[in-house]
Formats: structure tokens, sequence, C-alpha cells
């Protein structure tokens, strides 16, 4: 319910950024270990691969903590037990790069499309696991705000996913 009216909010205009100069592989070493428990109960195999030099960015540590909170448990949700999810990040060029890859159940070419959807339920399926289709929504409108987009690709159904943050990098440098 919360995601679903911070995406009324930012629809509104009405979400103001809390705006600071930080490090993107640190903000993702809390994230991820602040899901990590939720996460390795249903998936062992997750690995966490962060860039060698500090990303920094100038974002909102909160929102982007719920970005990248969304995106794990989306993982999780559309792979299986034996899976694998990999989270990485990377400098390329003036962007700070984020990758959540899983080896679940993949995205069809005609949903990839409308993955990012307000209330898209159907892109992928596994078991009963099914949101309300706000996650991915709101995570690319807060990355939008942050100047930055987000992007799925996948090779089809079941062949796992890949969702992929870009964030400017600060003065376009990474220190």
């Amino acid at each position: 319910m919360d995601d679903l009216l911070d995406v009324a909010r930012i629809t509104q205009g009405k979400i103001e950024l809390r705006r600071e100069k930080l490090d993107l592989n640190e903000l993702l070493r809390t994230a991820t270990e602040a899901d990590m428990p939720q996460v390795e109960g249903k998936h062992p195999h997750v690995a966490v691969s962060l860039a060698p030099e500090p990303l920094v960015i100038d974002g909102d540590s909160m929102r982007l903590a719920q970005v990248f909170a969304n995106l794990l448990h989306n993982a999780a949700k559309f792979t299986p037990p034996d899976g694998r999810i990999d989270v990485t990040s990377r400098r390329d060029g003036d962007l700070a790069v984020v990758s959540v890859r899983d080896d679940g159940c993949g995205i069809g070419a005609d949903k990839l499309p409308r993955v990012f959807d307000l209330f898209n339920q159907a892109h992928r399926t596994v078991g009963s696991e099914r949101g309300i289709g706000v996650g991915l929504a709101l995570a690319r409108s807060i990355v939008g705000l942050h100047g930055g987009e987000v992007q799925a690709f996948s090779e089809g159904p079941g062949k796992g996913s890949e969702f992929r943050v870009s964030l400017p990098l600060v003065d376009g440098r990474s220190s």
C-alpha cells in the first residue's frame, strides 16, 4: 500500500527528495544486507559484487534503497529456490550502473515493453507469487526523479531477467 501511495505522490509532483552526495556502493551494501535474510530464506544463491571504487551520486538514500529493495524482492519472487540472483554495481562513463539479474522465469518479448506499467502483473509468473504491479512502476518513477533510468532485459521465458538502473555520477566522476 505504501508503494501505491508513493506512486500517487510522484505522479502528482508531491514527493520531495532529500538529496545528498552518497556512495551508491554503500547504499547497496546497506540495502542488500537489510533485505538479505528475507531473500536468502528463499534463495541461498544471492551474490553481491560492488565496483571497487566509490560511485558518488546525488540522491535520496531512503528512496533509492526502496528502489533496490523492490528490485531484489522482485527477483526473489520470480526465481525458483535453487536459482541465483546477482546484484552488481559498476561505473560506465559518467554513470553508475546497478544490475539485479536472476536466472528465474524470465519475461516474454511481448510483455517486456509494459513491465514498468502501473498495475501490470502479467510480466512473469512463478507459483502463486504475484504483487499488485506497483513496485516496478515506483522504481522507474524514483529513478527518473534522480535523472536516471531503469531498464528491463530478458531473453524470454525460462531465461531469467535483468533490471538495470543507471544514475548520473556527481560531476561525471566517481570520486
